[in-house]
């Protein structure tokens, strides 16, 4: 007997000395609404206190009522502050249920702080409070306030880990803003995702990302590397309701890319170059069966009536001081310019044209002379 009441002296000196103190928290009844929990005073210099709420939502006996909400407070150095608040706060909630949505700390001064929780409906009569704290002390003030003090000095804290098993209310496991869902989604940064995984902001993998069966990707120093490891290594793309698709690593050893549909590009492609200065730059030899090409000025006003043809002496006088046809590049700036397909085909005609106009000149001619010729030989022979 002697030896259980040591035991049990022991184990009472043992839990002051921690400083935990359980209490009946109250029943949040039939509203979901904010409520003072109670006080907390605690010196600075970094000191901690530990409040642990257990309770439900509802009143059956069902194990997806079950929420516990912990939160974690510590006072700071008596100089660094957080806007005004001396202290840190954050809170983690388990469960299948959702007791607690929400904390707020009210400073008073630095060494007292009121507690405030947006909590669900139907806490329970017997919902338990527990504080624990080696240097501080709690005073229990369960009230409901509809909206708590937004005067002053105090601190929305933040809610660091969330896990909750499945059930008819949630099946979560969240980070700050992260959550996985009822459908299974994990979301980070999102409490909706609506994906398998869902992100919002930037992904890292150190290694290779891998999706589904056939497709990788991974980086080696500067160059990303996208792989498909399906039989036809084929990327399909969806869009203006149709499939679109890149066929990489072709299936003939001559191939290595593949488009299947239409390409757009917005800007300059370059093929053998670096840096494209065109819409399509290309270093090497173009082979086409057939090129389709669009003029605005055809050749064809040199037959107008109006168009004014040079002299073939004025011709020949450029040609023997410039050694080219007029209006036609020379060799220097063919070779250092190169030459616009369109307009040199322009060119090329324009020179066609007067050529004809010059020939049909002079077979008028020639006819006019043989028209004289024969007139001359048939007065002879009269």
């Amino acid at each position: 007997m002697k030896r259980l009441l040591v035991i049990l002296f022991v184990t009472i000196i043992n839990i002051n000395a921690f400083g935990q103190n359980t209490y009946i928290l109250g029943n949040s009844a039939e509203s979901n609404s904010w409520f003072k929990l109670g006080v907390l005073s605690l010196d600075q210099q970094g000191r901690d206190a530990i409040i642990r709420i257990s309770g439900g939502i509802g009143y059956n006996a069902s194990i997806d009522q079950n929420s516990e909400t912990l939160i974690h407070f510590r006072t700071s150095n008596g100089d660094s502050n957080d806007n005004g608040f001396y202290g840190a706060a954050s809170f983690y909630r388990t469960g299948r249920g959702v007791l607690i949505n929400a904390v707020r700390i009210v400073q008073i001064n630095l060494n007292t702080w009121e507690f405030y929780a947006n909590m669900n409906w139907f806490s329970g009569e017997g919902a338990i409070l527990v504080c624990e704290t080696a240097q501080g002390n709690w005073v229990k003030d369960f009230q409901k306030v509809g909206n708590p003090p937004s005067a002053g000095v105090y601190k929305d804290i933040t809610e660091e880990f969330r896990m909750q098993a499945a059930s008819t209310f949630n099946n979560q496991v969240a980070f700050p803003s992260g959550i996985w869902n009822n459908g299974g989604n994990v979301g980070l940064g999102t409490t909706t995702p609506q994906s398998r995984l869902d992100v919002n902001g930037d992904i890292r993998a150190s290694q290779t990302l891998l999706i589904g069966k056939n497709v990788q990707i991974n980086d080696e120093g500067d160059h990303v590397y996208i792989s498909c490891k399906g039989p036809e290594n084929r990327f399909v793309f969806y869009g203006n309701n149709q499939w679109q698709a890149i066929t990489c690593g072709a299936l003939q050893s001559s191939e290595n890319i593949q488009v299947d549909g239409n390409l757009k590009v917005g800007g300059n492609v370059g093929i053998g170059v670096t840096s494209p200065q065109h819409k399509l730059d290309v270093k090497g030899t173009i082979c086409a069966d057939e090129v389709l090409v669009k003029a605005v000025d055809w050749a064809d006003y040199v037959f107008d009536k109006n168009y004014k043809l040079r002299d073939l002496t004025e011709v020949n006088s450029f040609i023997e001081e410039n050694k080219h046809l007029p209006e036609v590049p020379t060799a220097s700036e063919v070779k250092e310019k190169g030459i616009n397909l369109v307009d040199m085909q322009v060119t090329l005609l324009k020179k066609v044209e007067e050529m004809t106009l010059y020939i049909l000149a002079q077979e008028k001619k020639m006819k006019e002379m043989q028209a004289r010729l024969d007139k001359l030989e048939s007065g002879k022979e009269n």
